[in-house]
C-alpha cells in the first residue's frame, strides 16, 4: 500500500482531492476520527483468529507508536477494541503522550468466528467456506457472528462519535471493522471486497462543517 494519503474514490489522486462524502443528519462541527489497525500479532499465518486474544510483536509495537507520534495529532481521545492486540497499542499511545487512559469499546472488536477461531483456514470444511461465500453478509460461523452484525455494531459506534463526540478521536481497531466502516461511508456495498489493510494501517475520516465525511487512507 502506498504510504501517501489517497482519496476515497480516486486511488492515485493527491491527498487534497475531495473524496466521495456522506451526509450526517446531526453533528457537532468539524472533527476528525482516526482509525488505526493493530500491529502484527504473534500467530502463524493462515490462522483464523478473529476475537482470539493475541499479543503483538514488541518491535512492531514500538515502531507503530513512533510512527503515530509523527502522523497523528496529540491530544486525541483514544478508544480501543478490548482485544489484547489493540489494547496494548492504545495503552502505549496514551503512555507515550501522557494522555488519559484509553476507553475500551467492544463494538470495535474484530468479527467473532465462533468455532473457527484458531483453526487454520485450510482446515475449515470446504462446504462451510462455500456457504459463507454464497451468503457473505449473513452467514453465521458456528457460535460466531455475521459480517452484517459486525457492520451494525461498528456503524453504531461511529454514529455515537459523530452525533455525540465533542472532539477528535483515535480508534485502535482491526481490519474487518475498518473495511466495513469505510465501505459504508463511501456508499459501497458491504459485500464489496476491497484491498487489504496492512498491520498499522491508518485511516483519517474528516467530518466537515456540513456533516460530510472525507476519507483519507495513509499506509
Amino acid at each position: 500500500m502506498n504510504t501517501s494519503a489517497r482519496s476515497a474514490t480516486q486511488p492515485n489522486a493527491p491527498s487534497n482531492t475531495p473524496s466521495q462524502t456522506t451526509s450526517a443528519a446531526r453533528h457537532n462541527g468539524p472533527r476528525t476520527l482516526w482509525l488505526v489497525r493493530h500491529p502484527q500479532p504473534l500467530i502463524a499465518s493462515g490462522i483464523c483468529y478473529g476475537q482470539s486474544d493475541l499479543d503483538v510483536d514488541a518491535d512492531a509495537l514500538r515502531a507503530l507508536v513512533a510512527r503515530l507520534h509523527v502522523r497523528v495529532p496529540a491530544g486525541l481521545a483514544v478508544t480501543s477494541s478490548p482485544l489484547l492486540r489493540c489494547r496494548v497499542l492504545a495503552q502505549a499511545i496514551a503512555d507515550s503522550r501522557h494522555a488519559a487512559p484509553p476507553v475500551f469499546d467492544p463494538r470495535w472488536a474484530e468479527m467473532h468466528f465462533g468455532e473457527w477461531e484458531m483453526c487454520a483456514w485450510n482446515a475449515i470444511s470446504r462446504p462451510a467456506i462455500d456457504a459463507w461465500a454464497a451468503d457473505f453478509l449473513d452467514y453465521l460461523p458456528p457460535g460466531g457472528e455475521s459480517v452484517r452484525q459486525v457492520a451494525a455494531r461498528v456503524r453504531a459506534a461511529f454514529e455515537d462519535w459523530r452525533t455525540h463526540g465533542a472532539q477528535d478521536a483515535l480508534i485502535v481497531t482491526h481490519a474487518g471493522p475498518m473495511q466495513l466502516l469505510m465501505r459504508e461511508l463511501r456508499g459501497q456495498p458491504l459485500s464489496q471486497r476491497g484491498e487489504k489493510l496492512a498491520y498499522g494501517a491508518l485511516v483519517e475520516c474528516r467530518l466537515n462543517a456540513q456533516g460530510n465525511i472525507h476519507i483519507l487512507e495513509h499506509g
